[in-house]
């Protein structure tokens, strides 16, 4: 198995235990722990082996770590970018297209 497959494997089995875990709580810390849930699952995706991203070499080091998924969704919420600019964009762009729509409606 390479080690992509391999690191990717790592991720999900994380993340797995960490739904099942979820899971042995109420409502309320489910739905607290939301944002985390999200993030954790697009971090998996990054890793999909057929997604070649990142570095081999990278891969190696974050595959020696004991919970690379949580290692990096904790590195993630002290990262200097945050979701909002990209969100901020994409509402940006959202509401320009629908402003184009309305006015090729009204011709």
């Amino acid at each position: 198995m390479n080690l992509r497959k391999k690191f990717y494997e790592k991720i999900s089995l994380e993340y797995d235990k960490y739904e099942e875990e979820l899971k042995t709580h109420d409502v309320n810390y489910v739905i607290q722990h939301s944002y985390e849930t999200v993030i954790k699952d697009e971090i998996v995706r990054q890793f999909d082996p057929d997604y070649s991203e990142y570095d081999i070499n990278k891969i190696k080091i974050l595959n020696n770590l004991k919970n690379p998924l949580n290692e990096i969704y904790c590195d993630w919420l002290d990262c200097e970018f945050d979701i909002n600019s990209d969100l901020n964009q994409c509402i940006n762009d959202f509401a320009d297209y629908v402003k184009r729509i309305k006015q090729i409606k009204e011709r």
